[in-house]
C-alpha cells in the first residue's frame, strides 16, 4: 500500500482550513456574543445595584429630613410654651413688685425695679431659646 503524500497533504490542509474556519465561526457566532451577553448582564446588575444604593440613600435622607422636621416642630411648640411661661412668670413677678410697693397690679414700677424685672424676663427668654433651638 502506497501512501499518496500529495493527497494526504491536501487532506491535512483542507482539514486544517476547515478546523480554522469552524473555530472562527464558533468564536464569532457563539463565544463572543455569549461573552458580551454576560458582560452586559453584569453591567446591568451593577447599574441596578447602584440604583438600589441611591434609592436607599435617598430614603435615608428623607427619613433624616422628616426626623429633623419633627424635632423642629417639637422645639417650636416647646419654645412657644416656654416663652408663655416666661411671660407669665414675668407678669406675676411684676405684679408682686407692685404689691410690695403698695401699688395695684400692672403698675408702672420705679426704674430700678422695672429694670431688674426686665432683665430677669430677658434671661428667662434667652434660656428658652437655648433649650429649644429652631435650627
Amino acid at each position: 500500500m502506497k501512501i499518496d503524500f500529495k493527497k494526504l497533504i491536501i487532506g491535512v490542509l483542507v482539514f486544517s482550513v476547515l478546523l480554522a474556519a469552524f473555530s472562527l465561526v464558533y468564536y464569532y457566532v457563539y463565544f463572543l456574543p455569549q461573552k458580551e451577553s454576560i458582560q452586559l448582564e453584569l453591567e446591568i446588575k451593577q447599574i441596578e445595584l447602584e440604583k438600589q444604593k441611591q434609592e436607599q440613600l435617598e430614603r435615608q435622607l428623607e427619613e433624616d429630613r422628616k426626623e429633623r422636621e419633627k424635632i423642629r416642630e417639637r422645639n417650636r411648640y416647646l419654645l412657644e410654651e416656654c416663652l408663655k411661661q416666661a411671660y407669665d412668670e414675668h407678669r406675676e413677678s411684676w405684679d408682686m413688685e407692685c404689691e410690695g410697693l403698695g401699688m395695684k397690679k400692672g403698675c408702672r414700677l420705679p426704674y430700678l425695679h422695672a429694670e431688674r424685672e426686665d432683665k430677669l424676663y430677658k434671661e428667662l427668654r434667652e434660656d428658652c431659646f437655648k433649650k429649644y433651638p429652631l435650627d
